[in-house]
C-alpha cells in the first residue's frame, strides 16, 4: 500500500481516539469546520486529506499539539507493519 495512505489512516486513528477520548461527536467536529460528518469520517477513516490548517484546527479542538499527533501516526505506523 501507498505510504501516504497508511499514514493518513494512521492519523486519522490518532484523530478518532483522541475525539472519542474527549467524547466528542463527528457531527460535532463538522458542525465547528462547517463540513458533512462524512468528512470527518474520511478524514478519520483516512480516505480523505486533512490539510495542514485544518489539523492545526482539529489538534486545538482535542488539546493535543500537532507534532504530537504526528509523532502517534507514526507509531501507528509502525505497529501497522508488524
Amino acid at each position: 500500500m501507498n505510504n501516504n495512505i497508511d499514514f493518513r489512516k494512521a492519523l486519522g486513528a490518532v484523530l478518532r481516539e483522541k475525539r472519542e477520548e474527549k467524547e466528542l461527536s463527528q457531527i460535532y467536529i463538522a458542525e465547528l469546520f462547517g463540513i458533512s460528518k462524512n468528512h470527518v469520517s474520511n478524514w478519520e477513516l483516512g480516505k480523505r486529506k486533512i490539510y495542514a490548517e485544518q489539523l492545526v484546527d482539529y489538534c486545538r479542538i482535542l488539546g493535543i499539539n500537532v507534532q504530537d499527533a504526528l509523532d502517534l501516526a507514526d507509531e501507528y505506523m509502525k505497529y501497522m507493519e508488524d
